[in-house]
């Protein structure tokens, strides 16, 4: 199964299901008869969602089911699989659960634009006094991604954004300097769907070791 939900490059895990997202699951069943292996052609697929059978999406060949992921709570696919003549049936079920978005922090460099390798930790030490950074929300839904709406604070002041860029801030310091950067992430479509994050920033310091993800 597959969630169209947002990861970044070199994202190695799975991309997971937020509220609403479309959710994709195949089924590869191996059932052998007389020597041979059949098909999906061959075998009825007969799927159900939290329990409720799905009749419009199931069928002979029917591998494949399509679905929308709740706001909250959970996804239970039910797949039943049965040859032609019903003598051989087996069964499975995959719980999804509906995952919060969650917002990881990179630094933008100059040169090379966002440094994806490198997720950023809670506490940031940076040898610049002039740094920007990207937020990623993780597991937002590919399909309203454009209704986010990023509030960013500094020190508890709301901070100046691009609003051609609203999920990057720009942060400076005529000397070594900190602040705690604080930023709220909104569904302007679903207001279930909000999260917070905090990081403590330090300029003109030692670089620390980043946490890789």
């Amino acid at each position: 199964w597959s969630a169209e939900s947002y990861t970044p490059p070199f994202y190695k895990g799975r991309a997971l299901p937020s509220g609403n997202s479309t959710i994709r699951a195949e089924a590869f069943p191996s059932v052998i008869v007389a020597g041979k292996t059949l098909s999906s052609r061959d075998l009825i697929f007969s799927w159900s969602v939290n329990g409720s059978p799905r009749p419009t999406l199931s069928g002979v060949g029917r591998s494949r089911i399509v679905v929308a992921s709740p706001l909250v709570g959970v996804s239970t696919l039910g797949l039943s699989v049965t040859t032609k003549d019903g003598f051989i049936r087996a069964d499975t079920q995959v719980s999804l659960p509906t995952v919060a978005l969650k917002p990881v922090l990179y630094r933008e460099h100059p040169l090379f634009g966002t440094l994806f390798h490198q997720a950023l930790p809670k506490q940031i030490t940076s040898a610049d006094t002039d740094t920007e950074f990207v937020l990623v929300p993780f597991f937002a839904n590919t399909r309203s991604a454009q209704n986010l709406q990023y509030d960013w604070r500094v020190n508890d002041a709301p901070a100046q954004i691009n609003p051609e860029h609203p999920n990057h801030i720009h942060l400076t310091s005529s000397g070594i300097g900190s602040a705690r950067l604080e930023v709220t992430v909104t569904n302007s479509k679903n207001l279930l769907e909000e999260v917070q994050s905090a990081w403590s920033v330090f300029l003109g310091e030692r670089i620390a070791p980043s946490t890789s993800l």
